[in-house]
């Protein structure tokens, strides 16, 4: 069973009742199954703290019980989860602690108390005091966003600790990177599901403020050529949450309901999707195949994915989860950590072909005498060029560099493309085809691997196939 480790030198520990919170609650799973259930624990503190010999209280209609908690610790900035049979099944590891008590349904106080008897923390549900607002449906949580504000999770996946944490600094940022005006924007749209199906059909919103949004009185504005319409939202979004609107055939797609149907249809032409404040002034738009984003075209059961303010890319795994990208958190900063730089973008299949790197760590790089090699998988054949920039790559920032042309300059050929000269030159095409799959490598000074990509059916990459731009 994993348990969060212990400091050996117990003068490092504390039990300070006011250190502990109860960060999230599961207590209403799928039908009469009660073995899903859950608690989170969060350690806002700056210390270790032991919880042998505190307890929690469940306070029902007419009845008080009081489960024991006989050992664990809780390391600063982290969460200890009580959890019973079908955690593991649900989500693919052991709980911290084995829990087997029952969260009923109906009123409850869930009370955390310390070693000395103390309450630590409280929450309730079902019609109990301050709390009689929050009842979770089936497979959503209650959880907390600040001190005194709970809010229903409807996608509960032990991951939403940000909101009492440091990242809070991540979310400001990237509010202040859209420009300060956004206090919600669309991060992610699925318009074009496969066939004629239109009902799984969806939209995420997302929250980079640390308020919690009211969007009673928010509107969705569809622009279809020169029509447009309005269609109201409603519910709340928590800071640095998500919120997804959906249709009739979400949970069957996605195994949980969404936040808010709608029952437009997101055509597969032309369109503009904005969202507009209850101020009537609109906040946020996307498109795709006209205006600025005529360049966008989503497949079939392919998203739309929000890269950075200004930038949107065809997601071709949409999972509902992707805000990551935004803050390198999360999964993003999961799939860079130990890499000292990666591939961040390639386009080999245009008039016009470039390589993109990126240095995810906080220290320069030097580049001298790292290379590009090139493999054709089914001829096993090799060509290598070298990074032609002889400087570091800075922290958290990215290179672009551009194909040669044979009696012609690369610089002035991406120029003319792009408006700007790239930061380097390479001299093999990327030219590619099914029948001769390619696989990109970066090599650093030693011939270490650094990074590995690969296109349409290449080892590992099969499902990645880019349309002529």
């Amino acid at each position: 069973m994993k348990m969060h480790r212990r400091h050996k030198n117990n003068q490092n520990i504390t039990s300070a009742s006011n250190n502990i919170i109860i960060s999230e609650v599961l207590y209403n799973e799928y039908g009469s199954n009660t073995e899903a259930e859950w608690i989170q624990l969060y350690n806002p503190s700056k210390k270790e703290i032991d919880l042998k010999g505190w307890s929690f209280v469940c306070t029902k209609r007419n009845s008080e019980e009081v489960h024991a908690i006989t050992y664990g610790t809780i390391s600063p900035g982290e969460t200890l989860v009580f959890g019973k049979s079908d955690f593991l099944r649900q989500y693919g590891r052991e709980p911290d602690q084995v829990m087997d008590f029952i969260l009923t349904n109906k009123q409850m106080v869930l009370t955390l108390k310390d070693d000395q008897s103390s309450t630590v923390d409280t929450v309730g549900w079902g019609g109990t005091g301050k709390w009689k607002h929050l009842r979770a449906g089936d497979n959503q949580s209650l959880l907390r966003i600040d001190d005194d504000t709970w809010i229903v999770n409807t996608n509960p996946d032990l991951t939403d600790v940000s909101y009492l944490t440091a990242s809070r600094h991540r979310t400001l940022k990237f509010a202040h990177f859209l420009g300060g005006k956004h206090t919600v924007i669309i991060t992610e749209v699925l318009y074009n599901e496969p066939g004629s199906n239109t009902d799984a059909e969806w939209i995420q919103l997302y929250n980079p403020t640390e308020k919690l949004v009211n969007l009673k009185g928010w509107d969705l504005v569809i622009y279809n050529k020169k029509i447009a319409s309005q269609h109201p939202i409603s519910g709340y979004i928590g800071p640095g949450e998500t919120f997804m609107l959906g249709k009739k055939d979400f949970r069957e797609y996605y195994g949980r309901i969404a936040d808010c149907e709608f029952d437009f249809v997101l055509t597969n032409k032309r369109l503009v999707l904005g969202l507009k404040n209850p101020d009537n002034q609109v906040v946020d738009k996307v498109g795709w195949n006209m205006e600025e984003w005529k360049h966008l075209r989503a497949r079939d059961n392919q998203s739309l994915l929000r890269m950075t303010k200004d930038t949107w890319i065809v997601n071709t795994n949409e999972y509902v989860g992707n805000v990551a990208y935004s803050m390198w958190s999360g999964p993003a900063k999961n799939m860079i950590q130990g890499k000292k730089v990666m591939f961040s973008e390639i386009l080999y299949n245009s008039g016009t072909k470039w390589i993109q790197i990126y240095n995810p760590t906080s220290i320069p790089v030097e580049l001298s005498d790292w290379a590009l090699v090139k493999t054709m998988e089914n001829d096993e054949s090799e060509e290598w060029s070298p990074l032609t920039f002889l400087a570091a790559i800075e922290p958290g920032e990215s290179l672009v560099f551009a194909k040669t042309k044979e009696g012609e300059s690369a610089d002035g050929d991406f120029h003319d493309a792009y408006g700007y000269y790239p930061d380097g030159t390479f001299s093999f095409d990327l030219m590619t085809n099914p029948n001769n799959s390619m696989i990109l490598t970066l090599l650093d000074s030693s011939g270490e691997v650094v990074d590995e990509v690969g296109s349409d059916s290449a080892s590992g990459w099969a499902h990645l196939t880019v349309a002529n731009v």
